[in-house]
């Protein structure tokens, strides 16, 4: 895997991924680079925006991450009820209020309603009305 390194004066540094390994529970992982050219790094105990160069994954649904919920299920919405889908989380893009889940299940057709709004009783079987913009 490849990356971008943003140096503090806007130069990009290239680095080459050497190994990784869990640090929690909660699927982060601690990502360990070579740098190509070390002699010209910026000071190295700062943070500095990574750019990671990732393979293209296929068949994957982009949704607003509001409407993932437990970071494995969807609402589908079907005749204005609702029915929970389990799906797999592939990653996300984007950031901030702008970011988006990539979610891939056997269940989800192009065509599907999905629930992007945030209910804190959503449930299989709810009814709801459809508003569509």
């Amino acid at each position: 895997m490849q990356a971008t390194l943003e140096a503090d004066d806007g130069a990009e540094k290239t680095l080459r991924l050497q190994g990784w390994e869990p640090v929690s529970r909660g699927g982060s992982l601690r990502l360990r680079f070579a740098v190509e050219d070390p002699d010209s790094l910026a000071v190295a105990d700062r943070h500095h925006r990574l750019r990671l160069a990732l393979p293209e994954v296929s068949d994957v649904v982009p949704v607003p991450v509001n409407a993932l919920y437990e970071n494995r299920f969807v609402y589908w919405v079907d005749e204005d009820v609702l029915q929970r889908i389990e799906v797999e989380v592939i990653g996300f893009r984007g950031n901030g209020t702008t970011t988006q889940a990539l979610i891939r299940s056997d269940e989800l057709s192009e065509d599907d309603r999905l629930l992007l709004t945030r209910l804190a009783n959503a449930v299989s079987g709810l009814p709801v009305l459809v508003r569509e913009d």
